[in-house]
């Protein structure tokens, strides 16, 4: 074990730190001031450093924190706490180190009953702007977004969602591929978007061709859903109730994408060529409880009057 961190800086170093990190060191040390503390001799940080991985001056912290609570009695003074020297009382060591030892158990009881953390990494596609050849998204401490997608299908195993407002055959058939597998092997497959009720707009007919290419490929469309979310004002004549005519009353401007129960998508790009390719888009992939909440707002959709399943292919 060592008590510097990444850019090289020591760190503080307590009994806690010591149960957490390396429960072998604990006993190595709980081992040299036992023996100290027997042969009635006193001991250093700087001595106890010599005999361990622990540098001299976290080796101070914890002769510090051993002081606090008893186990160690300062004996001489000298130019530096480093090269004082302390007498051992054996029987406050063990109560405080079982103490500890007892603490640290009940902490990883605890954390392991508890939820998992969310995780967030931020996704980007670049723009087709010749300043950006030069850089990566690692640059920016981010992630294709395009890869994490496919690589997020390939995964699931139960159900994916999707919602978008606009579809475009190139960009959609970058996903095609790998949606088509996972219906392959039996995966829940939903999309959400708008104007799919009317047959002559773009997005009908890029996912009628999905449909169709579903079966080209000798795969059941059976786990394929395909839902309109476009609702209209009564007022609203049905030949106007179409992509090239009145706006809605209501419909889905977000984009999401759910992989099972396990991670979500949430950004700003379409499922469209420029989306994934020639503009600047960034969104998130989440990971973790945060997940249950999108679930529960996709769930809250499909069940509402406004969604209405269509048949293609």
């Amino acid at each position: 074990m060592t008590s510097e961190s990444a850019n090289g800086m020591w760190t503080p170093l307590s009994i806690a730190d010591l149960v957490n990190r390396d429960a072998g060191l604990l006993t190595q040390v709980e081992g040299i001031l036992l023996a100290a503390a027997g042969k009635d001799t006193t001991l250093s940080p700087v001595g106890l450093a010599r005999e361990t991985d622990i540098d001299e001056e976290a080796a101070t912290d914890l002769f510090r924190h051993l002081e606090q609570t008893g186990v160690l009695d300062r004996d001489s003074f000298s130019g530096s706490i480093a090269d004082s020297h302390y007498a051992v009382d054996a029987k406050r060591c063990r109560e405080v180190l079982t103490a500890a030892r007892h603490a640290g158990k009940a902490i990883t009881v605890f954390e392991s009953q508890g939820p998992p953390e969310t995780t967030v990494r931020p996704l980007v596609t670049f723009p087709a702007d010749p300043g950006f050849r030069e850089v990566s998204p690692s640059d920016f401490g981010m992630s294709w977004l395009m890869p994490t997608l496919t690589r997020e299908i390939k995964r699931c195993t139960d159900s994916i969602v999707l919602l978008s407002p606009f579809f475009e055959r190139e960009g959609f058939e970058r996903l095609q591929d790998v949606l088509i597998a996972a219906l392959d092997r039996g995966v829940q497959v939903t999309i959400v978007s708008r104007y799919l009720r009317d047959q002559e707009s773009y997005n009908r007919q890029v996912l009628s061709d999905f449909a169709d290419n579903v079966q080209d490929d000798g795969v059941s469309t059976e786990s394929l859903h395909l839902i309109d979310y476009t609702g209209w004002s009564e007022e609203t004549p049905d030949e106007a109730r179409k992509q090239e005519g009145d706006n809605p009353a209501f419909t889905l401007h977000a984009k999401v994408m759910a992989f099972d129960d396990s991670s979500v998508y949430v950004g700003s790009a379409n499922v469209t060529d420029y989306g994934f390719e020639h503009y600047l888009e960034t969104g998130v992939l989440i990971k973790g409880p945060e997940v249950t909440n999108f679930r529960k707002l996709i769930e809250f959709l499909l069940a509402s009057t406004g969604s209405q399943e269509i048949r293609m292919g």
